[in-house]
């Protein structure tokens, strides 16, 4: 549903009029491209590819893989600009984002390496679950260098609170600059100390905002954030319209080569005394070959301490991993 999503989202805003979908259950895969082209008069009659593989007659020289009991062929993907990776584990009640990990490791290091070959020039957008862990282990088995490996990671949250904060002030979302940083998840780090709507820094007014002394609540609106997918999962069964939209968002920068500032993940090494190489979201800039540039922002002691806090919780589960 999030695949679908992100297709949903790319050809309705016309992001790209050629788009090729793949899966690993056929008659799904079948269905979904059956029904894009019966609606192409309607969207200016994009080229949509689709192949279930199931027959094994590719022309393509490279290999089929077989997951999970499906033969998947992923020559429909060739050369492709931007490859958008969804495939894994639903998130199921009670379960974070990080106990997905062992679900979809094996996936990552089972698609991503022919997805390379069909198109080496792609920048890869992550997408699946725990990002942040997910994006590293595309980096390590995909052999590109870092900056063409991209994680959804905090864009998604960032629209979160921008929106939270423009009901609780009246004005748009637009208006709002927010930035989260961190993991996609329960530790992510809100940059209060930067928060502003139309250049008045939040922090000039409230100099207490987003601390345990902040007697208006602000940091409460996080509560509501980190546990924003979970509810809509349980209300409507999934989550997928606003991440197919945040995956959008980012795949029209990367082929427009436009250096707008999103919070995105990638490789943090190096950034606010990090050492290991690991993905978390920071502010950057994207183009046509991925990640540009990491913003270089002041951010307060406090945050820094808690991305940090964010980055070993991420590393502590990454460390074991067993990906060669």
């Amino acid at each position: 549903m999030v695949g679908v999503a992100c297709a949903n989202a790319i050809l309705f805003q016309k992001i790209s009029s050629h788009v090729a979908i793949v899966d690993a259950f056929p008659k799904k895969l079948e269905g979904e491209g059956m029904d894009y082209c019966h609606s192409s008069v309607f969207l200016d009659d994009p080229y949509i590819e689709y192949d279930t593989g199931t027959d094994n007659s590719s022309n393509c020289s490279q290999p089929i893989i077989q997951y999970p009991k499906q033969f998947i062929d992923f020559c429909v993907s060739s050369n492709s600009k931007v490859v958008i990776i969804t495939a894994g584990a639903r998130q199921i009640k009670g379960e974070t984002r990080l106990e997905l990990v062992q679900k979809n490791v094996n996936i990552i290091k089972n698609i991503v390496p022919p997805l390379v070959q069909y198109s080496p020039n792609a920048v890869f957008l992550v997408v699946t679950n725990p990002v942040d862990i997910l994006s590293w282990v595309t980096w390590k088995v995909s052999g590109l260098p870092y900056n063409k490996i991209i994680g959804s990671g905090c864009h998604l949250d960032s629209a979160r609170l921008r929106s939270l904060i423009s009901e609780r002030l009246g004005v748009a979302s637009k208006s709002v600059n927010a930035f989260i940083i961190g993991e996609h998840g329960d530790s992510q780090v809100p940059l209060w100390s930067g928060v502003n709507v139309a250049g008045v820094l939040f922090r000039d007014i409230m100099p207490t905002i987003g601390l345990e002394m902040d007697q208006e609540g602000w940091n409460e609106l996080m509560t509501d954030i980190v546990k924003a997918g979970a509810t809509v999962r349980c209300l409507k069964g999934y989550s997928n319209t606003a991440i197919g939209l945040t995956a959008a968002d980012i795949t029209r920068d990367i082929l427009r080569n436009c250096p707008a500032v999103k919070s995105i993940s990638t490789m943090i090494q190096g950034h606010h005394s990090i050492h290991h190489e690991m993905f978390l979201s920071l502010p950057c800039t994207l183009g046509e070959n991925g990640v540009s540039q990491v913003i270089r922002m002041r951010i307060t002691e406090h945050e820094k301490k808690l991305f940090q806090k964010s980055a070993e919780i991420v590393y502590n589960i990454q460390k074991g991993l067993k990906i060669s």
